[in-house]
């Protein structure tokens, strides 16, 4: 009776494992913004577009630089809510990189500056992980949709 008990509570830890480790494939942006820049100030988000149709993945034909707080804030809640799945496949082949600065206090009168890297591809984003966009959003015209609402130029990069 006893290795009973002992098989089926082992299964079920072995079922619980694998949901959970099924589980944490799917995020929000939010997620991964929470799990890298938590509660730190980011002060900074540049993008950088890129030219597809050239011979190499990341040329950059234009970039953006985004200071203002409240623009920083929009950008970053417009894309928050953004479902992803966490995949196998890395992508080379991104429309923007967005690079976003962000402090953060380690100890008093110490802080702490950091860089978190976003290629961001008409489905799918990728940090230091690849995640395909579950939902319908359109990254490419979210970004376009933004920096104009915010009145941001891109500026030519030569």
């Amino acid at each position: 009776m006893k290795k009973k008990v002992i098989r089926v509570l082992v299964v079920a830890v072995v079922i619980a494992l694998i949901v959970y480790i099924q589980m944490e494939k799917y995020k929000t942006v939010e997620d991964l913004l929470d799990e890298e820049i938590g509660d730190a100030t980011v002060g900074q988000i540049s993008l950088s577009k890129f030219d597809s149709t050239k011979e190499r993945p990341y040329n950059t034909v234009a970039r953006a630089d985004i200071r203002d707080e409240a623009t920083i804030e929009r950008i970053l809640d417009e894309f928050k809510s953004i479902d992803l799945k966490e995949v196998d496949e890395f992508y080379y082949d991104p429309n923007y990189r967005m690079q976003i600065t962000y402090t953060r206090e380690v100890k008093e009168n110490y802080n702490r500056t950091k860089s978190l890297s976003l290629n961001v591809g008409k489905d799918y984003f990728q940090t230091d992980k690849p995640y395909d966009i579950r939902d319908d959003t359109d990254t490419d015209e979210l970004i376009e949709t933004l920096l104009e609402d915010e009145g941001v130029e891109w500026e030519d990069v030569e």
